[in-house]
């Protein structure tokens, strides 16, 4: 089953969290699995059907267009999507992962589609 989510927010990239102290950053985490924990079972997905993803389409869209640095991002919302158990693992041998970066959209949003 394939599911789409949209958050309306970005996930910082590494380089904001460069610097802060390890409960403000696993706090950030934590936030961030939860909420696509919960969007992912309001688009249809049950945790206890043990289905976790294989494939991973992210695109990210912010409204400026600022030159981003495309790894910084992956980190947060990789180790996220693991924590949601949404996926296997987080590694390139288990995962079918691509992310994208669209700029000068309008908005500031995080889409995730798993199958």
């Amino acid at each position: 089953m394939k599911i789409t989510i949209i958050i309306f927010d970005t996930p910082p990239s590494l380089n904001e969290l460069i610097g802060k102290p390890y409960g403000e950053v696993a706090g950030i985490k934590k936030r961030w699995a939860d909420q696509l924990y919960v969007l992912a079972y309001n688009a249809g997905w049950r945790p206890a059907e043990k289905t976790k993803y294989k494939n991973c389409k992210v695109t990210m869209r912010f409204p400026d267009n600022r030159r981003r640095d495309i790894d910084n991002f992956s980190k947060v919302l990789l180790d996220a999507l693991f924590r949601a158990d949404l996926i296997w693992d987080d590694s390139v041998q288990k995962l079918n992962y691509s992310l994208a970066i669209e700029v000068k959209t309008g908005v500031r949003e995080t889409e995730v589609q798993l199958w």
